[in-house]
């Protein structure tokens, strides 16, 4: 690239992905944000550099769990795209199939599951279509499994993981590799079969290099540990994780919140139930900043904040929690799903249990 090239729209773009490949979350924004201004002044806001450019802010804005910035984001680069001439060129295409990727993942992020898998139901059709590279194929079966586990469809999910690791054992790729093993980890252990679970899950830890990574199979594995009656194991993995994600994200992130609430649940095993209590508080509020009230994930924070409250004796308080976190559940996920079942089954036993208390 010559000097006279490094300021030019294209370069910003590139520039924006290479410091989202860094891990330079919010200067990528900055720099995506300074290529559209500059494209839209060109008159070229309806390019697929624009596109890219959207891509390039939505995926940083989800890595720093700002979800609706990240639709926003995905979506223009979508429509974008759906008005750009189709021509048969392989750069457009994979551009085409990683803003689409992109937009699953926001939907999902925001809790929106199933809008996600009707996405990828789009995907999968145009895919069928339109023969792509075997990559795209693994990278596409691994989002269908995501969004599988997230809808309780776990046989389905667990059918795509497996095959997506067919793939990609074939022709090598060890970044999907290890979040496929995590992957497979998360839906044995949404199964009940936790050594399965724990078998995956370390096998993807042990490939993960990076501190993010890291972090969020370490506390994947804390969560089949504790469930398999470790919790002092649980405890250790969750601290550490905690201290790369705070770390990382000084001001909070979902992840520090779904980490807290996990840290709260061991408490609640190791007897400790002031602890717990203050860290499923704090859990809520900052998976509630980020995800609003209406979220799957605020819905399992809110079960444990009620778990503490119940065996710290504040039964009254305890059912109000729970009975709210099934809300959320039936609204978000449908009164089928297993998470659903399962908090409206705790929800009566808690109150057949305080009605004969005071019978």
């Amino acid at each position: 690239m010559v000097a006279d090239d490094i300021d030019t729209p294209h370069a910003l773009v590139d520039q924006a992905w290479d410091l989202y490949d860094a891990r330079n979350l919010n200067l990528a924004i900055g720099r995506a944000a300074q290529a559209m201004a500059a494209l839209v002044a060109m008159g070229e806001g309806r390019s697929p550099d624009a596109a890219n450019a959207c891509d390039a802010l939505a995926n940083a804005a989800l890595d720093l769990a700002e979800y609706p910035v990240a639709l926003a984001a995905s979506a223009r680069a979508d429509e974008i795209l759906d008005e750009t001439p189709a021509i048969d060129d392989p750069n457009l295409r994979a551009l085409r199939f990683a803003v689409a990727v992109t937009r699953v993942r926001a939907h999902r992020s925001a809790g929106s599951y199933d809008l996600a898998q009707w996405r990828l139901d789009q995907l999968t059709a145009t895919m069928a279509t339109a023969a792509g590279p075997v990559g795209d194929r693994a990278v596409l079966l691994n989002e269908l499994g995501i969004t599988c586990t997230y809808r309780g469809d776990f046989g389905r999910a667990q059918r795509a993981y497996l095959e997506a690791m067919s793939l990609v054992l074939a022709r090598g790729d060890a970044a999907l590799e290890a979040a496929l093993l995590h992957n497979l980890g998360g839906v044995y252990h949404a199964m009940g079969e936790l050594l399965r679970a724990e078998r995956y899950a370390r096998a993807g830890l042990s490939l993960r290099r990076a501190p993010l990574a890291v972090a969020a199979d370490s506390v994947a594995l804390a969560a089949i540990v504790i469930d398999a009656g470790r919790a002092a194991e649980a405890r250790w993995l969750v601290v550490e994780a905690l201290q790369v994600y705070e770390a990382a994200f000084p001001a909070g992130h979902v992840e520090c919140g779904v980490a807290t609430v996990l840290l709260a649940r061991i408490d609640l095993e190791l007897g400790d139930l002031d602890d717990a209590g203050a860290l499923a508080r704090r859990g809520v509020a900052l998976l509630t900043r980020y995800l609003g009230e209406a979220h799957p994930k605020v819905a399992d924070a809110r079960a444990t904040l009620a778990l503490a409250a119940w065996q710290a004796g504040d039964r009254e308080v305890a059912l109000a929690e729970l009975a709210s976190a099934h809300a959320v559940c039936v609204i978000a996920l449908g009164s089928e799903h297993p998470r659903a079942r399962e908090v409206a089954t705790l929800v009566r036993t808690w109150q057949c249990a305080i009605t004969a208390a005071v019978s």
